[in-house]
């Protein structure tokens, strides 16, 4: 049995998971080359009601996507763009589950090492995270084991205590007076799957995927070392005034190979891309890429991003009915990870804080007072940002760089 650490409700809690079954063919791999046509397999054994995860490594031959997915749900289904090893998360709704792999265009996919495994809850044990000495746990916050004795069940937040077990506040939210609808002890505002709560005032939100909530948590680890990097890259996009009108994302993907920023209404056109994506059928989706490739690729790159990071239409859409914006930033997975703090250091002095803030300027203008007019001299394009090794050492961004190299050195921080 292997363990795995969740976030369920503000609580790290200790999930075991359990191998169910194991469907294999042609030695531990199946085939999938009748575009059109389900491969589906029957999992005996599921308790309906309850999680399961199915993880498995595909191949794609001559394919640019292939179907995951169970039960025949919409909601159970997601769409992979590259060979490589796949999870999908679904619920069960019967004692024998059905898997199923799908694709629309005529190619090759080989799909071997099939599992399926119940997550089940064992206990609400707090789980340890690093006992080497290092001092930041969950959120990036520095942990105070000595409040209760055992490891991570308390977090110094920097104006309040955080109780892991109870995934609340133990003091009254300093906002509190401005904000009456909501309880002045929640985490992120109960906004706790999707959220990250800053330094116990503002909340942000990560993206669901595994690889957003590491690089978050990589980012927070280097700017809570820095006063610096804190006040310039944290502090200006948490502001209290923007609590109530703007909702902001750290995304990440892995289908595309820059960063970008989205202000309101890039962020609004990009979702009803994503969205435009999803709802068509496989037929229109193949005379679109006929028609349109470029137009093809970037709407399924839209619904790609969505797809991983978890977001959800109908929440998005409440949420501009009730008056808020979305805001947010997609970092590629493609990098190191020092490179992508780099490139999500970039996004926010450069640009998020402009959008927030409603200043107006091209990006080219914004690159120029990041890493100065002396780089673009020669006539390189402005929309363009300088490689890592080509950033002046004396310019904003040249500064901010140095700061974050620093402290990955400082805390042995992998850079994988």
């Amino acid at each position: 049995m292997k363990r795995i650490l969740i976030l369920i409700m503000g609580l790290f809690v200790c999930i075991s998971i359990r191998s169910q079954t194991h469907p294999t063919a042609d030695k531990g791999c199946m085939i999938l080359d009748q575009p059109g046509k389900r491969l589906a397999r029957k999992i005996p054994g599921t308790a309906p009601g309850r999680m399961y995860q199915m993880s498995f490594k595909a191949v794609l031959e001559g394919c640019d996507s292939l179907l995951a997915g169970a039960h025949l749900q919409q909601s159970s289904t997601q769409w992979f763009y590259n060979s490589g090893e796949h999870r999908l998360i679904f619920t069960a709704n019967d004692t024998l589950s059905l898997i199923f792999f799908y694709i629309n265009t005529p190619c090759r996919v080989s799909i071997c090492y099939v599992k399926v495994e119940e997550m089940r809850i064992e206990s609400r044990v707090v789980c340890k995270e690093d006992s080497a000495g290092y001092r930041y746990g969950f959120n990036g916050q520095m942990k105070d084991d000595e409040v209760y004795g055992v490891e991570g069940t308390s977090y110094s937040f920097e104006y309040r205590a955080y109780d892991s077990r109870i995934g609340r506040f133990l003091s009254v939210d300093l906002l509190a007076d401005n904000f009456a609808w909501n309880s002045p002890y929640t985490f992120a505002e109960s906004d706790v799957i999707r959220a990250i709560d800053l330094e116990g005032l503002e909340k942000i939100i990560v993206g669901n995927s595994d690889a957003t909530k590491d690089l978050y948590n990589t980012f927070t680890k280097v700017v809570n070392n820095d006063n610096i990097l804190n006040e310039q890259l944290l502090t200006p996009i948490t502001k209290p005034e923007h609590k109530d009108k703007i909702n902001f994302y750290i995304l990440s993907s892995s289908d595309i190979d820059y960063s970008i920023t989205f202000d309101a209404t890039k962020f609004e056109t990009f979702i009803r891309g994503a969205y435009y994506f999803d709802q068509l059928s496989v037929a229109e989706k193949n005379q679109l890429r006929e028609n349109d490739p470029e137009g093809y690729k970037g709407f399924r790159q839209q619904s790609q991003i969505v797809a991983e990071n978890g977001l959800n239409y109908v929440q998005l859409e409440q949420e501009k009915l009730a008056g808020k914006t979305g805001h947010a930033i997609v970092i590629s997975n493609t990098f190191f990870r020092k490179n992508q703090v780099k490139d999500l250091a970039h996004e926010i002095k450069l640009h998020a804080i402009n959008n927030l803030n409603g200043v107006n300027k091209t990006p080219g203008q914004e690159h120029k007072e990041g890493y100065g007019e002396e780089y673009y001299k020669n006539g390189t394009n402005p929309m363009y940002s300088p490689k890592n090794d080509e950033v002046s050492p004396n310019s904003v961004m040249g500064e901010i760089f140095n700061r974050i190299d620093k402290v990955f050195e400082k805390l042995k921080i992998e850079d994988k």
